[in-house]
């Protein structure tokens, strides 16, 4: 049997029904309700942090979804929730960073942190940020060890 006959074959209540899925599920889980981020990780002395990772995590539990975004070599950041670079839900965050993996040997560290250990969880980095349904540029400052 050919595709179009196939088609034809499958009552035009059900193919509406499949149809209406697949446009729900092609919306992206919601992606359309997220604002523009973008940023830069910084020290105090205004030298950036060049690489690792920027977490933002919802303070309200009824928001239930977080964001990130990968610090590039020159300190700035784009985040994304849904998919990479699509922003974030308007909403207050709690963030954290985590920075660039250090170098191992024997499993063993061998460089010391670049960031105080504080900004690492968000139950301790002091870091707030609200995004807002314009456009949000953050500078998030940090210490070194």
């Amino acid at each position: 049997m050919s595709m179009c006959n196939l088609y034809h074959a499958i009552p035009r209540p059900c193919r509406l029904t499949a149809l209406a899925l697949l446009l729900a599920m092609a919306g992206g889980c919601g992606s359309g309700n997220t604002s523009p981020v973008k940023g830069k990780v910084v020290f105090k002395d205004g030298s950036p942090l060049t690489g690792g990772l920027v977490l933002f995590k919802p303070v309200d539990e009824k928001l239930q979804v977080s964001a990130r975004g990968d610090i590039r070599e020159d300190g700035t950041f784009i985040l994304g929730t849904y998919k990479e670079d699509d922003g974030a839900v308007p909403g207050k965050y709690s963030v954290a960073i985590t920075p660039p993996p250090r170098r191992k040997v024997r499993e063993k560290p061998v460089e010391p942190p670049i960031i105080h250990p504080r900004f690492t969880s968000h139950e301790t980095s002091g870091l707030e940020f609200d995004v807002t349904r314009k456009k949000n540029d953050f500078t998030i400052y940090i210490d070194k060890p």
